[in-house]
């Protein structure tokens, strides 16, 4: 959780600070009706406008969460980061489904849910040439659906200009204490091929962000082992025949390769322990086309899209391996290290129309109709090399009679395998939505919605008996889930004056529910089932959990606008929580248990107190606690949710002055702080221990200075991240290698230039 903008209106900042006189308004167009100033939609929405991404060098989700009052992001390293909204949070690391919607303009790329693995974190998409980001908190499922119970985030990228040719180069470098250098360069280019009716834009990044843990092991050592790299490529055409109509073709291309993890044991700085190296790799491909078509009196839409995406993970398993080869066999000699492969591969068709009035009556509307369509699979692998030589040294123990080899799924080599299961799943979701907004005057507001959904999913389970570690002797097992529902949300807004909005909103959350897969049959697995009162061999699906949300808030701006803020309070009633269980034997469950009550208050303020200065306050309070104990997956009445802290502060300062008269200089700081917060529900482990682990609080500053020439297109800003280099955890995870905790990156001075023609 790193400081790096300021909340709601703080994305105008910069350019309030340029014009010299009070702070811009941003719009946003998270109601799905056009744009609107971010100040008269009564809902809490926070705002990061493409000057002030690039102003405080944000590259990805973290750079800008601890800014953003009740946001917080579980970060256990690239492609591995789960947003947190309002404190709606069942575990501090994996979800069985997102409780916040990641969306790429109008696309849905939040991702799905249904089996119980970890590789399944929506994908951190690189910011250059986003011309806003919305962060809407609360539930969203009227206008966004299934999966946007705690809130949603959407990227808005930038859309070709039919009238001029354009570009963009961004580099920059970096140098990580005690770790390697980072890299990174962006370009994007604007050409337009038939002018004012057809236009191209074309985005490229790349990335390379050095390690900076060492791995320290008998079987693998490497300083700085945790590097990963990245590459995107981003096309928009946009064909305007007429005044009236748009339609836009958009492609994405993404590709993610990561060496190491971001963890360490909790009693270590920056050393891990690992016996072999961890290691993913993440393809996304998304093709969307988008239709706009102005009737007069309201607007009709279309989005169609395709996304396609494929993980491939390897995590070392050798503790587990070894813990077991022990117990089957009592050998003296420890068994060669082994890993597992978690494969992952999805391809989603959607299609959502709507129909959306102007803003010319009392009677305003948006009206839509939602499908999709979406198949996945899961593959895990656990092939264990040098096995064989292990056993004809030391013998073959009984219970690895009618074991044997077979050809990997993942690897395709033949031979021994700890573990294997296959898991092909689909899911099918049909939806109708509304919101009608009433003005009975030109103060008073009210605004009525929904969401019909209907929501189908089917599983199979394929094992393979031939697997060392004991599974379901069944080769196939079948699961359904069907369910339908109707997401309900009400708002009265009051605006007893142009500068200022009142508003009070009732909402529903939904995210539908989900398949366990088959576990093992061996001794430790068995008696940790019977501890919590489960049959291994008919480990039931989990259902869906809904919430409530009961939020009150304010915001508007002072003194000609040099003021801005926004206020909100709410309350959010959980039921049917979806809790993770990482068993001990080395397997996951999930489970609905337990319901869980979230209060919370948030504000923000920003201030032009000067000219050329800007300063912002944020902060909020968050008090999420689970009102019963739930025996399946850990946790008593009153433990805090995981991963969910009940402080955090940020603020920022920025003054900008001339350097001459082509040249703008500024100097910035921002400063974040979270207070400590529980990694893990409170757990009676099978030696009798309680499992109850608190991570501690933290802070965070970074600083900046740099100059800007309008003129001559181009910016610089030296940067350092983390100034004191403060340590912080920013999650947890117990795994088969104990508590482990993933720390923040130490200190990071940098440059950064940008060049615009």
């Amino acid at each position: 959780m790193m400081a790096g903008l300021s909340h709601a209106a703080m994305a105008q900042q910069v350019d309030g600070a340029r014009s010299g006189e009070g702070l811009n308004d941003i719009v946003v167009t998270a109601n799905k009706r056009g744009a609107e100033s971010l100040l008269d939609v009564p809902t809490a929405i926070s705002a990061v406008s493409a000057d002030a991404l690039q102003r405080t060098a944000a590259q990805s989700i973290q750079d800008y969460a601890a800014a953003l009052p009740g946001l917080a992001v579980f970060d256990a390293g690239p492609n591995q980061k789960r947003v947190k909204i309002r404190g709606v949070s069942g575990s501090s690391d994996s979800e069985p489904q997102e409780t916040v919607g990641i969306y790429l303009d109008d696309v849905s790329i939040t991702s799905p849910g249904g089996t119980n693995n970890e590789n399944n974190a929506s994908p951190d998409l690189n910011l250059f040439d986003i011309e806003r980001i919305e962060v809407l908190k609360g539930p969203q499922g009227t206008l966004y659906g299934a999966g946007s119970m705690g809130g949603t985030i959407r990227f808005i990228t930038k859309a070709p200009k039919l009238d001029r040719i354009e570009g963009e180069v961004q580099g920059r470098a970096s140098i990580t204490k005690s770790g390697d250098p980072s890299y990174s360069g962006d370009a994007v280019i604007n050409l337009p091929i038939v002018e004012d009716t057809l236009a191209l834009r074309v985005v490229g990044t790349y990335r390379n962000s050095g390690g900076y843990i060492d791995n320290e092991s008998p079987d693998f050592s490497k300083k700085n082992y945790n590097d990963d790299s990245s590459w995107l490529v981003r096309g928009t055409l946009l064909y305007k025949p007429a005044d009236t109509v748009s339609i836009a073709l958009k492609y994405l291309h993404r590709e993610v390769n990561v060496h190491g993890l971001n963890s360490v044991p909790r009693t270590s700085k920056l050393t891990s322990t690992y016996l072999v190296e961890p290691r993913s790799r993440s393809n996304m491909d998304l093709i969307n086309g988008e239709l706009t078509v102005d009737l007069g009196s309201a607007t009709f839409s279309s989005s169609t899209s395709y996304l396609d995406r494929k993980d491939l993970g390897f995590r070392d398993l050798t503790p587990l391996g070894r813990a077991y080869m022990s117990v089957i066999s009592g050998f003296a000699e420890p068994a060669p290290a082994l890993g597992l492969y978690n494969k992952q591969g999805y391809h989603e068709f959607a299609q959502e129309i709507r129909l959306a009035s102007d803003d010319k009556s009392r009677l305003k509307y948006v009206v839509g109709a939602y499908y999709s369509k979406l198949k996945k699979r899961f593959v895990q692998d656990g092939p264990w090399p040098g096995l064989s030589d292990y056993l004809d040294r030391n013998g073959t123990p009984a219970a690895l009679d009618g074991k044997g080899a077979f050809v990997s799924p993942i690897t395709g080599v033949n031979d021994l395998s700890f573990y294997s299961a296959n898991v092909p799943q689909d899911l099918r979701q049909i939806a109708l939505f509304g919101e009608v907004t009433y003005s009975f005057t030109d103060q008073l507001d009210l605004t009525l919605g929904g969401r019909y959904f209907d929501i189908s999913q089917h599983s199979l389970f394929v094992g393979n008996s031939l697997a060392l570690f004991v599974t379901p002797d069944a080769a196939y097992r079948k699961a359904s889930l069907k369910e339908d529902g109707f997401n309900p949300k009400a708002t009265v807004s009051f605006k007893p004056s142009n500068d200022l909005l009142l508003y009070a909103t009732v909402a529903k959350g939904f995210r539908p529910g989900g398949f366990n897969q088959p576990v093992s049959t061996n001794a430790q697995c068995l008696a940790e089932f019977q501890q919590i009162g489960f049959n291994p061999n008919d480990v039931p699906g989990f259902k869906s959990d809904t919430l409530m949300s009961y939020e009150v808030g304010a915001k508007g701006d002072l003194l000609e606008k040099r003021v801005q803020f926004s206020a909100a309070a709410y309350q959010i009633d959980w039921k049917d929580i979806q809790l993770r269980n990482q068993l001990q034997c080395g397997f996951t469950i999930f489970d609905t248990a337990s319901k869980a009550r979230i209060k919370g208050l948030e504000g923000s303020v920003t201030a032009r107190v000067a000219t050329g200065l800007t300063v912002s306050l944020n902060s909020s309070f968050t008090d999420a606690k689970l009102l019963g104990a739930s025996v399946t997956t850990g946790g008593i009445a009153g433990d805090r949710l995981v991963g969910v802290p009940k402080y955090s502060v940020s603020g920022s300062a920025e003054y900008e002055a001339p350097l001459s008269d082509a040249l703008q200089g500024y100097v910035r700081m921002d400063a974040s702080y979270v207070s400590t917060y529980k990694s893990f529900f409170s757990t009676q482990l099978l030696n009798g221990a309680i499992r109850n682990r608190d991570l501690g609080d933290f802070a965070i500053v970074n600083a900046r200075i740099g100059a800007v020439s309008e003129a001559g297109g181009w910016d610089a800003q030296l940067y350092v991240n983390n100034v004191f280099n403060k340590l912080g955890d920013t999650g947890a995870q117990n795994d088969i290698f104990g508590d482990v905790v993933f720390r923040t990156r130490p200190r990071e001075i940098g440059v950064q230039i940008n060049k615009r023609f």
